[in-house]
């Protein structure tokens, strides 16, 4: 519904009228407000901001919203000051860390950063994201080494199931020419995700670097193994060969319903990333007929959209679980 103009007037006598009964009400104090905002009338809004935290300094909408009022009239630093207040009373909102560390990056206070994300972590010292994030800040901003290595290590201490850890570890050793010590965390990192070619490319480079070139070129071998060879089902399980066979003829029905989709290996690598961790371990514990009956009724509903893609798979598969319930 769009309000008229004398719509809007007639809602802020209607508030005013309120107002008269209590001149404290900062609810109706923030809703003329948003009325005048709605008017663009932005110099009203702010001074209605200002009745409600003279009222109530800890009002936190009133402190968004004239944060947001600075932001649009491109008073940054009054947004930071804003921001700051915010932080001060409610110091486990993300969102206003969020943005303040957005304004310091997009300035590139490089400083402001960290200081930021420090005090983020004060603030959790019990939670290893935190002192991974400040960890990698000091690596990838700042590029302060030791602090990096310093932050890292603990991050890497109280949790090393994170790739992200223990790649930015690796990392850090590599920038200090500590290449031995690096080598450790990134073949740790890449046990985690061996997809990464960044890394890949590291750690090779890290194993040439300390003189150890045929270490270099198997790791090269390993890394186009990981990235690069063609998947097969048989690589990741050992399935009887009936139904290897059946999983062919599945991907090639996704392949050829799927006309719109870049390529086959794109469908190839969808299948083996979406699928495979969910569904074809199952196939171990199937008969040959259990795996045509399943692939018959994937016939034709197969869709060129990812989700309906994956919904289609798990609609016939609880069909399957249902029909072997039934049994």
């Amino acid at each position: 519904m769009i309000m008229t103009t004398v719509d809007l007037n007639k809602a802020i006598k209607t508030i005013e009228k309120a107002l008269e009964i209590d001149p404290e009400n900062t609810d109706a104090l923030m809703n003329i407000g948003a009325v005048y905002s709605y008017m663009n009338r932005m110099d009203k809004l702010k001074s209605y901001l200002e009745k409600v935290l003279k009222i109530d300094p800890k009002h936190e909408e009133a402190w968004y919203t004239l944060s947001e009022f600075w932001r649009n009239k491109g008073r940054i630093e009054k947004q930071i000051d804003s921001l700051e207040k915010l932080i001060e009373l409610y110091p486990e909102n993300t969102n206003y860390w969020e943005k303040l560390i957005g304004i310091y990056k997009s300035k590139n206070e490089v400083d402001k950063i960290i200081e930021s994300y420090t005090r983020l972590k004060d603030l959790h010292p019990k939670d290893p994201s935190y002192w991974w994030i400040l960890g990698h800040h000091y690596l990838m901003t700042k590029k302060d080494w030791d602090n990096a290595i310093l932050i890292l290590k603990i991050a890497v201490e109280m949790d090393n199931s994170k790739f992200e850890h223990l790649r930015d570890l690796g990392y850090a050793y590599i920038a200090k020419e500590e290449r031995i010590t690096a080598i450790d965390f990134l073949e740790k990192a890449l046990r985690i995700n061996p997809k990464d070619k960044n890394t890949w490319e590291i750690l090779i480079a890290a194993y040439r670097g300390s003189g150890n070139p045929e270490k270099a070129d198997e790791t090269k071998e390993r890394a186009e193994k990981c990235l690069y060879s063609d998947y097969t089902l048989q690589a990741f399980y050992k399935l009887p060969e009936s139904v290897q066979e059946a999983l062919k003829d599945f991907v090639k029905e996704a392949i050829v319903t799927n006309e719109e989709w870049d390529s086959k290996k794109k469908i190839e690598n969808m299948i083996i990333k979406n699928i495979r961790p969910t569904f074809i371990p199952t196939l171990l514990e199937l008969s040959d007929d259990d795996i045509t009956w399943m692939i018959n009724q994937y016939q034709g509903k197969l869709s060129t959209k990812h989700n309906e893609y994956l919904s289609n798979l798990k609609e016939i598969y609880e069909k399957f679980v249902s029909k072997k319930e039934s049994s």
